[in-house]
């Protein structure tokens, strides 16, 4: 225990470190992205490009129509913070152009596309996230057959133990989460496919088909195809169902197994008696 409390500790430092420097280096990157106005507009900026056409992909639209300045961001963007500071510029800037107040109007567009460099960039956040989340969670995993077995033989009080660290594992990595982001929903996907892929290795004792399907969960992950919480409750809700009834079955054959052994041996000493 104290060698996986060793290894869990290190790998949630590491998170922690990753998280802040990723998050630095995304920002300086992310500031040199320009800014894609549509239309007329007054002013000039080095971090200005014109579109002829609406823009499919950009971190921001600018549209200028009379004193209002629509705003048209990706929905569900985690950088909007990161923006606040150059739209304001470039409300002066034009407020003082046109000699007159201009405002803001922020509008999530559905159609729009993130930059190629956000997009990784929450890709690899979600690889990273997945993977802390798995490796973590398979050390202090209950949900193998020979837990199972304690909780059948109404050990309680250790499987709540182990329920506890396992639970702790996890929710001590959402912390740092909460902290950096304020979108949470980009996590919850990873989260429910690093705990799919737990129930699922639980099961096996081949740490190399259990690999396989860390990676076959991972690229799932990777391609961040979103669907409904109500999906994701379901996918967790199957592979714990699953990860219940293929350790049911083996311990009921383990258990098989071992009353015919028996029965074998009575057999045998039965005829060694009557030979002697």
């Amino acid at each position: 225990m104290k060698t996986k409390i060793s290894i869990f500790i290190s790998l949630f430092l590491s998170f922690i470190i990753f998280l802040s420097l990723s998050q630095m280096m995304f920002n300086y990157i992310f500031q040199n992205e320009p800014y894609f106005y549509y239309g007329s507009f007054p002013i000039e900026n080095k971090n200005l490009m014109f579109s002829k056409t609406f823009p499919q992909q950009a971190k921001a639209v600018l549209v200028l129509e009379d004193d209002i300045l629509k705003v048209y961001l990706p929905k569900d963007n985690e950088y909007f913070d990161l923006i606040l500071k150059d739209i304001k510029s470039f409300l002066y800037d034009i407020s003082i152009k046109l000699n007159k107040i201009v405002k803001p109007y922020f509008i999530e567009k559905k159609n729009l596309k993130f930059p190629d460099i956000y997009d990784y960039y929450i890709k690899i956040l979600r690889s990273v996230f997945y993977s802390v989340i798995f490796f973590s969670g398979w050390m202090f995993s209950l949900f193998d057959k020979n837990n199972l077995k304690l909780f059948f033989l109404h050990y309680y009080k250790e499987i709540s133990i182990r329920f506890l660290i396992f639970l702790s594992a996890i929710i001590l990595y959402l912390i740092p989460i909460f902290f950096f982001f304020s979108n949470y929903n980009i996590f919850l996907s990873s989260l429910i496919y690093a705990l799919s892929a737990i129930f699922i290795v639980s099961i096996f004792e081949n740490i190399y088909l259990n690999l396989f399907m860390y990676i076959v969960f991972g690229i799932i992950n990777f391609d961040n195809i979103i669907i409904s919480n109500k999906i994701y409750l379901i996918i967790l809700f199957l592979t714990l169902l699953i990860n219940f009834i293929f350790n049911y079955i083996s311990i009921f054959i383990t258990r098989e197994a071992a009353k015919i052994e028996r029965n074998k041996r009575k057999d045998f000493r039965g005829i060694e008696r009557k030979i002697k």
